[in-house]
């Protein structure tokens, strides 16, 4: 009988060592992040804005490569998105759903009357490896609403798409155009756009090159993509590759 006790607190032990290190193993995942394409926004009064959104892998442990915390099999992220002060800035649709790392969805954002407001993308629901114990950081984007006194009516405001845009429009624009079986599949497609989401610098610069240089800005994602996949990819200025975003409106 006492070896039988001795057993069954050896076996408690055992599984608590392993619970224990189950929930380590599932906190060494770093944060999936909600990146948006722009963390500021300025645009006038009654004029819409819209700003995608990506879903950007964090890392398993340092020095390992990027690991999505969905991956597939049923696996999806829903985030809720609110603004800070909708008598300011509104935000459409109020939800959103990823199912894999590299994901782009986009919101719109409408100006309603001159201050300054914060959109935060926050996850409320999901299915993942890691469980219950899944993280993922808000992506945040404040707006500045402005020339209330013009109604809105003289201000232009110019899209300016971030690298992950310009990624998921070169990918898309290639497994557009060739046969299924050289696509590029959902889990490369996914790191790839992540990759270069990480590459990004301060300002959203990559490269060295600035985000309101829009030509270079997107030649040097693309140079990026054709390394990181090894892949002969379509040019950003090429006519099968669709401009994330959309150029210039007056608000």
């Amino acid at each position: 009988m006492t070896h039988i006790k001795r057993g069954g607190r050896t076996t408690g032990v055992l599984v608590a060592i392993v619970a224990l290190f189950g929930f380590m193993a599932a906190g060494a995942f770093a944060a999936d992040d909600f990146v948006p394409d722009e963390d500021q926004v300025e645009i006038a009064q009654a004029a819409t804005y819209d700003v995608p959104i990506t879903l950007v892998a964090g890392v398993f442990n340092p020095g390992q490569d990027d690991q999505c915390q969905l991956q597939g099999g049923g696996h999806y992220v829903e985030a809720s998105v609110t603004s800070s002060d909708e008598g300011v800035a509104t935000v459409s649709p109020s939800a959103l759903k990823f199912d894999n790392c590299g994901d782009t969805r986009t919101i719109t954002i409408t100006a309603v009357d001159c201050g300054e407001a914060v959109i935060t993308i926050k996850a409320v629901k999901w299915t993942a490896r890691t469980g219950f114990n899944a993280e993922f950081s808000d992506g945040e984007i404040r707006v500045t609403v402005t020339n209330c006194d013009n109604g809105g009516g003289d201000l232009e405001v110019c899209a300016k798409p971030a690298a992950p845009a310009w990624a998921n429009a070169i990918l898309q624009a290639h497994n557009g155009s060739v046969p299924k079986n050289q696509q590029i599949k959902a889990k490369a497609y996914g790191d790839a756009v992540s990759a270069v989401a990480k590459a990004m610098e301060n300002g959203a610069t990559f490269n060295g090159v600035a985000k309101s240089d829009q030509d270079n800005y997107a030649h040097e994602v693309w140079e990026f993509l054709e390394d990181y996949t090894g892949k002969s990819l379509p040019h950003p200025s090429d006519p099968g590759v669709a401009r994330p975003g959309w150029a210039c409106v007056n608000g």
